[in-house]
């Protein structure tokens, strides 16, 4: 026996249905939005019956795999200003034409299929349409706040779901990481830490690990570009072999690194786990992940004399007060800037400990920039 019955057509109600039929040329049935309300295999006879009543709701009967239906994907999604955006057309049917329209993007609309490299220079949360045409009909779709775009980096995710070995203790360049335990959700940020390297030379780094495993191992990875992520082709810079560690090795800074402030980001896992994961995203079943800032400076400075201005910056976070010592170095000014680089405080009277008055200030991220006759260092500090 063959029988179909539709219910709730009025108002925009769901449709229900019941069939007791064979193999049959499957059909959808659309709403003038071309959204699918209904897809299931209808016996020719059946669907003949019901076209008049279903148009008369507004619906329309038609093949599933003629529904043209705009739809899109881009990669990636997340951006820092000045950053682009590659779009991938995924509509069903057969379209034949295709209209983006990018708002706050450059360009702002395209007609290719797929478009390429759509750059984002002003941070923000952006929308995008795509309309498709088949030659017959159109169709449209509004992805709101699709992309984003950000003044600062922001990096993936990343951290573990269970607890045993993590990342005790880190040295890199002036970064001295000590007895850190692991953060919550596997992950923790210590980018008030701050090294500063040159282009072109190589720096030892040693990771100790806090409860070590057989079969862990860790990846170091720092952001050369400055894109907002770890995922370029040199942009993992040290892998240890697989035990308990510690783990020791060099990380050449390239000569072309962007000079500036960047992340660099440690994991350690558990090669042997089910959940295993040697990437700089996402979680592991087992391990930590913690992030340090580094500032790549140019290699016309000599290491020697880099090295023998040395200064600590105290305490970070800061709340009132903030102390910077450059002991016997040829410090000759010292900068407080906030994050867009307006400069709110400076003096060029140097003593070995120098003192500055945060009162006031807003809660957020700051920089000391510290100049001796042949270099500028930077650092940043955290006002509470």
């Amino acid at each position: 026996m063959e029988y179909i019955t539709i219910s709730g057509v009025a108002g925009g109600d769901a449709i229900g249905t019941t069939y007791g039929v064979s193999a049959l040329p499957t059909l959808c049935l659309i709403k003038p939005d071309h959204s699918v309300v209904l897809q299931d295999i209808w016996p020719i006879s059946a669907v003949s019956d019901i076209i008049t009543p279903l148009e008369g709701q507004g619906l329309s009967e038609t093949a599933c795999s003629s529904v043209l239906t705009a739809n899109f994907s881009a990669t990636p999604t997340t951006i820092m200003v000045g950053g682009s955006v590659n779009f991938n057309d995924g509509s069903s049917g057969t379209p034949t034409s295709w209209s983006w329209t990018f708002p706050g993007g450059t360009p702002g609309t395209s007609t290719a299929e797929n478009p390429t490299g759509i750059v984002y220079n002003t941070a923000g949360t952006y929308d995008v349409t795509l309309e498709v045409s088949d030659g017959t009909s159109t169709h449209s779709t509004t992805k709101t706040a699709y992309i984003f775009v950000s003044e600062d980096a922001v990096y993936c995710d990343a951290g573990s779901t269970g607890v045993y070995e993590f990342i005790d203790a880190v040295s890199f360049g002036t970064i001295v990481s000590t007895a850190t335990g692991i953060g919550a959700g596997g992950y923790q940020d210590h980018t008030d830490m701050t090294t500063n390297i040159l282009q072109g030379n190589t720096y030892p780094i040693t990771i100790t690990l806090g409860s070590g495993y057989a079969s862990d191992q860790g990846r170091v990875w720092i952001d050369w570009n400055q894109d907002g992520d770890h995922l370029d082709a040199d942009e993992m810079v040290f892998e240890s072999t697989v035990g308990v560690g510690p783990y020791s090795g060099n990380i050449t800074v390239p000569a072309t690194a962007t000079l500036g402030e960047t992340v660099m980001r440690i994991r350690v896992w558990d090669t042997s786990s089910a959940g295993a994961n040697n990437t700089p995203c996402g979680d592991a079943d087992w391990g930590e992940v913690e992030d340090y800032n580094v500032v790549v400076e140019s290699s016309g400075v000599s290491v020697n004399e880099m090295n023998s201005v040395s200064y600590l910056i105290y305490p970070n976070p800061a709340e009132n007060e903030v102390f910077v010592n450059v002991g016997n170095s040829n410090v000759n000014k010292i900068e407080l800037t906030d994050i867009t680089g307006k400069v709110l405080m400076v003096t060029e009277k140097i003593n070995d400990l120098n003192k500055f008055d945060l009162s006031g200030k807003v809660a957020g991220m700051y920089f000391f920039r510290i100049y001796t006759d042949s270099s500028v260092k930077t650092h940043k500090i955290i006002v509470k």
